[in-house]
């Protein structure tokens, strides 16, 4: 939150938009997008809270749901994953054991 929300420091709870939240999410929505997807769900968390202490009004900007995901593609069609070659079962007996 401190590297990434620096431009939502400085506002209130209640002065915080969607045009604020992508400010922050757009840069590295696509280059990051575990983490933005990290930073967007603690941002909806940090504003969900003023919202039911009576500090905020309205919707939550950073909502995925009907509001957000309009907006940024999905993080799974950014991201790509990269999945480790299969092993042939045979040689599965080799593998060292790791312990729990």
């Amino acid at each position: 939150m401190q590297l990434h929300c620096k431009a939502l420091r400085d506002l209130p709870v209640d002065k915080v938009t969607t045009e604020d939240v992508l400010s922050v999410l757009r840069p590295i929505w696509t280059l990051k997008p575990q983490a933005a997807a990290r930073v967007r769900g603690r941002i909806a968390r940090t504003l969900g809270w003023p919202k039911v202490k009576g500090l905020r009004t309205g919707e939550n900007p950073a909502r995925w749901k009907e509001h957000l995901d309009g907006v940024l593609p999905k993080t799974s069609k950014v991201a790509t994953v990269e999945h480790f070659p299969a092993m042939p079962y045979s040689d599965v007996a080799g593998l060292p054991r790791r312990r729990v």
